[in-house]
């Protein structure tokens, strides 16, 4: 009978099994606490996949901001080196002039 059950639950799908609970649909108690587990297992699966997406997603975004700090730091280095290739061109415009 539980296999049944089973089958069921894997056509239809937690939200049917949810609705079928609700409505009191089966009156047989180790029906209810094996389609309560069920929904027990598949959600705890649910948070389990969540919750490494999430743990993905900080990963991917620490790398991330480990990277921009990195072109920030070699942004301002080239910022240094422009104003100094600037000021060493003026002085040699100067320089050429005199």
């Amino acid at each position: 009978m539980l296999d049944d059950v089973l089958r069921d639950l894997e056509k239809h799908g937690e939200s049917w099994a949810k609705g079928k609970l609700a409505a009191h649909a089966w009156s047989d108690p180790a029906v209810v606490a094996f389609v309560s587990s069920w929904l027990e297992e598949r959600s705890a699966a649910a948070d389990a996949r969540r919750e490494a997406r999430e743990e993905e997603t900080l990963s991917i975004s620490r790398d991330a901001n480990s990277i921009a700090r990195k072109a920030l730091e070699q942004a301002k280095w080239a910022n240094r080196l422009a104003i100094a290739a600037t000021i060493i061109a003026i002085i040699a415009m100067f320089i050429a002039k005199s």
